[in-house]
């Protein structure tokens, strides 16, 4: 039973950490979303945080060649999907083959030099749509294969960097969104570092404390960092 216990408990803290990745790939999309018009441009950022994680996590057991071809399917489809419902939602006329090339290639400048609120369509949403899942299929992958969650951070803080310059003072300063960026990446951290119990329960005593403590010390300072960043770019 206790091991019953254990690996559900092992289970469900292999889960905080993919959920909170996509936690603050969410909190940057609603950073983004702030200078689009309407609710649109948030959800198709929250759908492609929430879909890149879930192919990592679907795949992590596979060999780690599969990851690439699967994640590129999965973002194929979903930028086929982004550009139908974009166009519809704006009343784009044309084919969505020709409304992706477009937006492809064109879709960096327009969005560069759109005016305030931005309109949700394909080449104002399709490059940031790509962006959200090329970070958290890195986030992913560092966190998840090669269980370096601190490093994971790296790509989520890097997009929420780019979107804080891209929205300049165009939105209204907003300190909680930040703040909550750095929550979720505490949990993460929190859930990463615990249950190693288990694995240390042979080493004596002195050798566990000095490894508890090296992993607080990593984490705090990691943390510290993190918090740093979001409070000082944040708003």
């Amino acid at each position: 039973q206790c091991l019953g216990r254990g690996g559900h408990v092992v289970r469900l803290r292999s889960l905080v950490v993919p959920a909170a990745l996509v936690g603050m790939l969410a909190i940057t999309g609603v950073l983004l979303s702030r200078i689009y018009d309407g609710p649109l441009m948030a959800r198709l950022l929250l759908a492609a945080a929430v879909a890149s994680v879930a192919v990592s996590v679907a795949v992590r057991r596979l060999p780690a060649w599969s990851v690439a071809p699967a994640s590129v399917a999965a973002l194929a489809g979903t930028t086929v999907l982004v550009v139908r419902v974009s166009a519809t939602a704006g009343g784009v006329p044309g084919a969505w083959t020709d409304l992706a090339s477009d937006a492809l290639f064109n879709g960096v400048p327009r969005l560069l030099t759109a005016m305030i609120p931005i309109e949700p369509q394909p080449d104002t949403v399709v490059v940031p749509v790509i962006a959200m899942w090329l970070t958290g299929l890195a986030a992913a992958e560092l966190a998840l294969r090669s269980r370096w969650v601190l490093a994971s951070y790296a790509p989520p803080v890097l997009l929420l960097g780019g979107v804080l310059y891209l929205v300049g003072p165009n939105a209204v300063p907003s300190l909680w969104l930040p703040l909550a960026f750095a929550g979720c990446a505490a949990v993460g951290l929190a859930a990463s570092t615990g249950g190693g119990d288990a694995a240390t329960a042979d080493l004596p005593q002195a050798e566990r404390t000095s490894l508890r403590l090296r992993i607080a010390a990593g984490g705090a300072s990691g943390l510290v960092a993190i918090l740093a960043i979001g409070t000082a770019l944040g708003p």
